[in-house]
């Protein structure tokens, strides 16, 4: 596709993507519009991780991408922790080893520190559904 991505048609986008790569049985939406929006957007319980899905609004240049990604995947990880009964009931026995930011365009290492730092925040906090081996990284499709 040329141009820019609308949030929705990335979103649908990915999860085609998704469901090509792991089978369409295989990926479950987490819709935010009734009682969602729990920091993530798709389940692969056969991989154990969970995708959230980011368009930032185009143009700009790397530098404000790449504040805006991290700033997004700072308040996602925050619902992931916060959430935690909803995600409890929602994600069962299933220990989440991967969140995964997925984005049009990745261009900054900047991110990738940024994750690093999350991630071991998120596994510091000790929750029943985050794997010990947890980790926070982005993908551009």
């Amino acid at each position: 596709m040329s141009g820019y991505w609308d949030p929705n048609e990335w979103e649908e986008y990915v999860f085609g993507l998704l469901q090509d790569r792991h089978g369409a049985l295989n990926v479950s939406k987490v819709p935010a519009r009734h009682k969602g929006d729990l920091g993530i957007d798709f389940i692969c319980r056969a991989e154990r991780a969970v995708f959230q899905c980011y368009a930032v609004e185009e143009p700009c240049d790397v530098a404000d991408r790449a504040r805006k990604q991290q700033s997004k995947s700072t308040s996602d990880l925050k619902k992931l922790c916060a959430n935690s009964p909803n995600l409890q009931r929602l994600l069962g026995e299933m220990k989440v080893t991967r969140w995964i930011l997925t984005v049009p365009l990745h261009d900054s290492v900047n991110v990738n520190a940024h994750l690093a730092e999350k991630s071991a925040e998120v596994r510091a906090r000790g929750l029943a559904y985050i794997a010990p081996d947890f980790e926070a990284d982005i993908q551009d499709l």
